[in-house]
């Protein structure tokens, strides 16, 4: 009886009947999450990439012109939806002339205040802008508001000559990922959004206008 148990016991452990089964029971949901990832960071890689490469041809476009139209803002903003295709409702637009001042003292000739000005600020929203969309934020289009001269000290503004002027170029625009990866341990990119902020100087030295 003894040696009877021995020999099951060694035929047991020597069969392997079944064991690519288990093994590809075990294998394959890893394998499925594994693809789906690198199919999801793939496609934020590349929307990220779309919004910067839309922000920085925007920004040239502008500093080539001397003047910015509502209409021009429009088809800004068709361009930036052309370059980023596939992107969720939520997208907006912000042009903004910065310029600086510098004040010299009346005596001396000695720089003693300097500071800087919003000329104007205009911007364009995707009109089917979804509120659902956005990092914690219900309300991303407030960002969209035109900035004034009291919001720039949160911008990091470049360094500039007395009665300079810059464009800024604000881009947004919300990620939503092709596979909903939630299943997988709670892992999602849902929320995702990218904002890009371009400087660009006038390319004839005089600054941009605004005619409404």
């Amino acid at each position: 009886m003894r040696a009877f148990m021995q020999r099951r016991s060694r035929r047991v452990v020597r069969d392997e009947d079944g064991s690519v089964t288990v093994e590809f029971v075990i294998i394959f949901p890893l394998l499925i999450f594994a693809l789906a990832s690198t199919f999801v960071f793939f496609d934020a890689f590349l929307t990220t990439s779309r919004a910067s490469k839309a922000a920085y041809t925007i920004g040239d476009i502008v500093s080539r012109e001397d003047k910015v139209t509502p209409n021009m803002m429009q088809q800004l903003f068709e361009l930036q939806e052309n370059l980023i295709p596939n992107s969720p409702a939520g997208k907006w637009l912000r042009i903004t002339s910065i310029q600086y001042i510098v004040e010299y003292d009346i005596d001396t000739g000695d720089p003693n205040n300097d500071y800087y000005i919003v000329n104007w600020s205009r911007f364009e929203v995707d009109p089917e802008f979804d509120p659902g969309i956005g990092d914690g934020d219900p309300d991303p289009t407030r960002y969209a508001k035109p900035i004034k001269t009291e919001d720039l000290p949160d911008y990091d503004l470049p360094t500039m000559a007395d009665k300079d002027t810059v464009i800024l170029v604000e881009t947004y625009v919300p990620y939503e990922p092709p596979l909903n990866m939630a299943a997988f341990d709670g892992v999602t990119f849902a929320g995702l959004e990218w904002r890009n902020s371009i400087y660009n100087r006038p390319r004839s030295g005089i600054p941009i206008e605004f005619e409404n």
